[in-house]
């Protein structure tokens, strides 16, 4: 017996040294790079003095603050939280290695409980912790869950009455510690309850007393935890809670929220997508799944299905439980990791019901291990995508922009860093719609009866923004979400920047404002303009170097590039003073008619710009893009002017209109001084030299080229 004790715990452990070599492996790209995730680098450049930590105590986390503050103690650099990220994936390891075990010692095979476990720590939520260093005890919350639950089915089984109380109160303790680290990790303790009391074979007795005894351990570790949250306010009395109790008239906007949105991103364990009309189509297969199988697989008489039914339905809420009894109206990834693994347990159970009715069938268990195996496999690759292109690229791209603006050059002749956060764009419709299901209901005057409530009008107006720009596919909850996009953090991500390079300009004032607010920088601030984020993640590669197609068609102050009908002008070595003057561009068409009708009498169009308005930089290298128009140009004539005068010029000359025909002849160059280099010299074209309309703002005097 104790050799067979032991070869199983044998078995075991090494199941647990497959997931410390899954995860990571899947969640490599968080450790490759240097990079934080929202506050992380608010935590990180405050240290101990972080208002986090006075906010995690204000919130019933007081376990949670004192491990940041161990951390933080010998974190400061940016690069320190690929150690957090690494222990957060160890986490997430021992996670889905706890799940393993339950499902094991629910009477499930080996195979099959390992690939729940891969799926569980490959979900949405688990790839938030992954990513996120500041989160990393999290997964730690879920592990103590677990070991709380347990300890109570210990103490369930134990004959003596003594030993019983004082498991079952040793049970609360632990359940208390993971809910002072983070109440809705904490709830994953449903999930090992539901793996243990929704057996298809157990009788109602047996099924109803576990599941009391259960809940009497988790109802008394929640009072607890409610004890520590209202303590913890009032030690902090200057310091506002977060959130308040749920009231009375918000009950059934609360449940209308938790069914429509909180379900819902649930139901998508492991997919993103843009579409809303997609979500919800996956969302109510996946729901249609889980109900058809589930009910197949609750067999036994109607009083055991009823009561089994009514259970698993009641433990939905209760994994979500401590995010419905407050009046908020977020459900962020990290705050579904329980709920969501709880939807894949009942989605296993239900694959479960479908497959039982095929057991006649020889080849009934290789089917089950190879489709369960074969969404295993999906998930590891979908998480390893989803983190490297929605969470460490955009944060790492903008990490890179910051730091390409931070040179020595620059800030010897700044006084103060402007940020420009990243624009808002306008959200589609039903998007609007989609995130204002709970919001209209909770800021009406119906819901709020105060003076703080708002009209239907100021809600819509609200919703109308809440879609950004993002150097990701697409955004959504934090995927794609660029950190500068919070109005307190491009403070921070530049304090640790300088504090890595620049020390000695680690005090320099840093102010932030909205791409949508009222942008005046002052004349002496080193400005980061966070808008072109975006040009730079498509016009540079990670590492900065520039994406170019073909030869410059013009090589002078910039080099000029054309490919389609879109002008590249590009300038390695990049400084302000390139990028101060206006640029003008010149095209002359191969058919006059083709101009617009005030362009005809000059017989050319202009298309000056400034670069700000369609350029970046990037460490040092400098890229604007124009879109031509449509008909054919049998010439392009571009540069560049201040109030001084000309800086540069260049003309290309189309053997065909709109291109085509044997190569084009060599590029002209005009000097700095405006001398002749050979070709130079060449007089323009009549329509070159004709006078500009007076008074026209966009156009330079003909002085500026000749």
């Amino acid at each position: 017996m104790d050799a067979v004790d032991s070869n199983r715990r044998l078995a075991n452990l090494s199941v647990l040294g497959l997931y410390l070599v899954l995860f990571p492996a899947c969640y490599a790209a968080v450790l490759a790079v240097d990079f934080g995730l929202n506050n992380d680098y608010l935590e990180i450049a405050a240290g101990s003095d972080s208002p986090r930590t006075t906010r995690k105590i204000v919130d019933g986390r007081p376990l949670d603050a004192l491990i940041s503050n161990i951390l933080l103690s010998s974190k400061t650099d940016i690069d320190d939280l690929v150690h957090l990220r690494f222990a957060s994936i160890v986490g997430i390891a021992l996670v889905a290695w706890s799940v393993f075990l339950a499902l094991v010692r629910a009477g499930w095979s080996r195979f099959q409980s390992i690939c729940v476990g891969v799926i569980i720590g490959t979900t949405l939520p688990f790839q938030i912790h992954a990513a996120w260093g500041f989160i990393a005890p999290y997964p730690f919350a879920m592990v103590l869950s677990g070991l709380g639950f347990l300890v109570g089915e210990r103490a369930l089984d134990s004959r003596s009455p003594r030993m019983r109380y004082l498991l079952a109160a040793a049970s609360v303790l632990i359940l208390l510690a993971a809910l002072a680290i983070y109440q809705p990790a904490a709830m994953f303790f449903w999930v090992f309850v539901a793996i243990a009391v929704l057996k298809p074979d157990a009788s109602t007795r047996h099924t109803v007393r576990r599941f009391g005894w259960y809940c009497m351990i988790g109802f008394s570790g929640l009072l607890l935890g409610f004890i520590v949250y209202e303590a913890g306010k009032s030690l902090e009395p200057a310091f506002p809670a977060r959130t308040t109790a749920l009231d009375f008239q918000q009950i059934p906007a609360k449940i209308v929220w938790f069914n429509t949105h909180v379900l819902s991103r649930s139901l998508r364990f492991a997919w993103l997508h843009p579409d809303i009309i997609y979500n919800m189509f996956i969302s109510l297969i996946v729901l249609a799944f889980m109900a058809g199988g589930g009910i197949l697989y609750l067999r036994g008489t109607r009083k055991e299905f009823t009561a089994k039914a009514v259970i698993a339905a009641f433990l939905l809420p209760l994994s979500y439980a401590p995010n419905l009894v407050v009046a908020e109206s977020s459900a962020s990834y990290r705050s579904l990791s329980s709920l969501t693994s709880l939807i894949v347990i009942y989605l296993f159970f239900a694959f479960r019901g479908y497959t039982d009715r095929l057991r006649r069938l020889r080849f009934h268990t290789f089917l089950e291990n190879a489709v369960i195996g074969s969404i295993a496999v999906s998930c590891v690759a979908a998480a390893a995508y989803h983190v490297r292109v929605f969470l460490v690229t955009p944060q790492f791209q903008e990490l890179e922009f910051i730091r390409s603006h931070l040179s020595p050059e620059s800030l010897s002749r700044a006084r103060s860093i402007y940020v420009i956060r990243p624009p808002g764009a306008p959200a589609p419709f039903w998007q609007q719609f989609r995130e204002s299901v709970w919001k209209d209901f909770q800021e009406l005057e119906f819901m709020r009866p105060h003076s703080s409530s708002k009209s239907l009008s100021q809600v819509q107006s609200i919703h109308a923004t809440r879609t950004i720009d993002t150097p990701a596919p697409f955004r959504q909850g934090k995927f794609g979400l660029p950190a500068s996009y919070h109005f307190w953090i491009p403070r921070w991500q530049v304090l640790l920047l300088l504090r890595e390079r620049f020390p000695e300009y680690a005090h320099m004032p840093v102010r932030s404002v909205g791409a949508n607010g009222r942008i005046d920088p002052p004349p002496d601030a080193l400005v980061v303009d966070m808008r072109k984020l975006g040009m730079a993640v498509k016009w540079f590669l990670p590492g900065g170097e520039p994406i170019l197609s073909g030869t410059p068609i013009i090589r002078s102050g910039f080099d000029v590039y054309l490919a389609g009908n879109t002008l590249t002008y590009f300038k390695n070595g990049c400084t302000s003073n390139d990028t101060d003057g206006r640029f003008f561009l010149h095209l002359m068409p191969a058919n006059v008619n083709d101009l617009p009708d005030d362009r005809k009498q000059q017989g050319f169009d202009h298309l000056d710009f400034e670069f700000d308005d369609h350029g970046t930089t990037l460490g040092g290298r400098c890229m604007a893009k124009i879109r031509l128009p449509s008909w054919p140009v049998l010439s392009i004539r571009t540069g560049q002017f201040t109030e001084q005068g000309r800086l540069w010029d260049g003309e290309f000359r189309s053997p065909r209109g709109g291109g085509g025909g044997r190569p084009p002849r060599p590029p002209e160059r005009r000097t700095e001084d405006g001398g002749s280099k050979a070709q130079a010299a060449r007089v323009p074209d009549r329509a070159w030299r004709r006078p500009v309309a007076a008074g026209s703002p966009e156009l330079p005097n003909d002085r500026h080229f000749r």
